[in-house]
């Protein structure tokens, strides 16, 4: 029998009256899969108890998505405290809501550093992370960026990070829509084409996070509003043996400032829904 990888949506982009409202509504509209995020941490108890609840009675695939470059200090540091704080939430959550198969963070950025990628601080997080949620067996990944031959995009630097971390068992969140801009726009020899360049990764894939693009900016609209090859991703993602979670990470208008969207507004919500239906149908076709 061929396994699939799971549908899931990233929770932090679809608003309702609170949060078991939402994932009441990733339920009843097919969603196998909810991405976390530390944006949950300023809920109210009440809130965060019930949702908790709810996930663990809906038996949803849990996974959780953090960064902490807003919380570094300007002379580069990173601020333990917040490290902290967000690590709790993930144990919260993974306690009490069924368990969360893998956290996944953005490469942390330096201040006066520009879109470098510094292997040291990041490493410094990455140890940070491991060292607890190794034991609660909860996967551990860094998420793909572009921009350039210096960040976290390119092989050569994905490859550095991975030779530098190799005890810490460190797997990958792979963002479609950044790989996308990074295929087509950063220009680096050899690689130009999104199936090719997912296959190889040097890391085991935890999570997809898809939305769409015309391959310049990190637009993060639905799914066929682009240029991303999802056919190309798909046959990829079955070819490497992908086994995680494709998260949709749709927001109403990112270049505007305007991210989450209204579930009981079916225009707003719309985007998110028709791109679950691409995926299925590009699943349907290539896996």
């Amino acid at each position: 029998m061929v396994v699939k990888p799971v549908i899931g949506v990233c929770l932090w982009l679809i608003e309702g009256k609170d949060m078991s409202d939402t994932i009441d509504w990733c339920v009843k509209n097919g969603f196998g899969g909810i991405s976390l995020s530390q944006v949950f941490m300023a809920r109210e108890k009440a809130e965060r108890v019930g949702a908790a609840k709810a996930l663990a009675f809906s038996g949803l695939n849990l996974t959780y998505h953090g960064g902490v470059s807003h919380k570094v200090t300007t002379s580069g540091m990173l601020d333990r405290g917040f490290v902290k704080d967000v690590i709790e939430d993930v144990l919260f959550w993974h306690e009490n809501a069924g368990g969360i198969k893998s956290f996944c963070f953005d490469p942390v950025k330096v201040p006066g550093k520009g879109s470098e990628f510094i292997l040291e601080i990041n490493k410094k997080y990455a140890v940070m992370l491991s060292e607890t949620f190794k034991k609660k067996g909860i996967q551990l990944g860094v998420e793909n960026v572009f921009n350039s031959a210096l960040e976290f995009s390119s092989l050569e630097v994905i490859s550095d990070f991975k030779t530098e971390c190799k005890d810490l068992g460190l797997g990958m969140l792979f963002d479609a829509a950044h790989a996308n801009i990074h295929v087509r726009s950063d220009a680096i020899k050899g690689e130009n084409e999104i199936g090719a360049y997912f296959e190889a990764l040097p890391y085991e894939v935890l999570e997809i996070h898809l939305s769409d693009n015309k391959g310049v900016k990190d637009e993060h609209r639905g799914l066929g509003n682009g240029n991303l090859d999802l056919s190309a991703l798909v046959k990829a993602a079955k070819k490497k043996g992908f086994k995680g979670q494709f998260s949709v990470e749709v927001c109403k208008d990112i270049l505007k400032g305007q991210y989450g969207m209204n579930i009981h507004d079916l225009e707003e919500i719309s985007p998110v829904l028709k791109s679950r239906d691409k995926l299925l149908e590009a699943m349907k076709e290539n896996w």
